[in-house]
């Protein structure tokens, strides 16, 4: 509808219409199979489209991977809060417990900065020097695709670059963090303590 971003892959593609209705799909028409292929009337062409398109999908399925990591981390850190204020208001939890949760809390708290850098206000310019962040480097490179049929850019690979290498260590922590999560549940289990988020208690 008028908006940008990033260009349809060349090749075969199929179009159907289907209509939901009452809890059934009803099948309109198609699959009609078309083609997408450049129509080289750019101002940048591509030099190496091969290189384009295996550059594209292989950081497509990094993305997905990062982005995954985003929101499992973000469900983790609601997990914790919970977890916390269960901890608080179950008289049984020993001391040792709740060290043990706000522990967790401040690794989440780190990594949470890893993923997202600086909270600002009217402008990144005005925070002090700081790490780039994991949602800044994929939406770096993902800006450099937008409207652009030309080659990859020096900048949108160096930042893939630089993920390659820093992301798996952050992935690490954050699977690390989940399987403490889980770990504490099992203690609230033993305690039997309420429910926190993403557990039922046990009978």
């Amino acid at each position: 509808w008028g908006g940008g971003g990033i260009s349809v892959m060349p090749g075969k593609y199929y179009i159907s219409m289907a209509m939901y209705a009452k809890g059934e799909v009803k099948e309109l028409a198609g699959p009609e199979p078309f083609t997408c292929k450049p129509l080289d009337i750019v101002s940048m062409p591509v030099t190496d489209p091969t290189a384009r398109e295996n550059w594209i999908k292989e950081v497509s399925g990094f993305s997905k991977v990062a982005f995954g990591a985003i929101s499992y981390a973000s469900e983790l850190d609601g997990k914790i809060n919970t977890i916390m204020q269960t901890i608080h208001q179950t008289p049984e939890a020993p001391a040792s417990l709740m060290q043990e949760a706000v522990e967790l809390d401040d690794e989440m708290s780190e990594i949470t900065y890893l993923i997202r850098g600086i909270s600002v206000g009217p402008s990144a310019e005005e925070t002090p020097p700081s790490p780039v962040s994991l949602s800044a480097r994929l939406s770096a490179m993902s800006r450099s695709l937008y409207g652009n049929s030309g080659d990859i850019s020096g900048i949108a690979d160096e930042q893939y670059q630089i993920l390659k290498k820093e992301f798996p260590v952050l992935l690490e922590r954050i699977q690390k963090a989940g399987k403490a999560v889980d770990a504490l549940n099992d203690r609230l289990d033993e305690i039997r303590a309420p429910w926190t988020s993403g557990r039922i208690p046990k009978l």
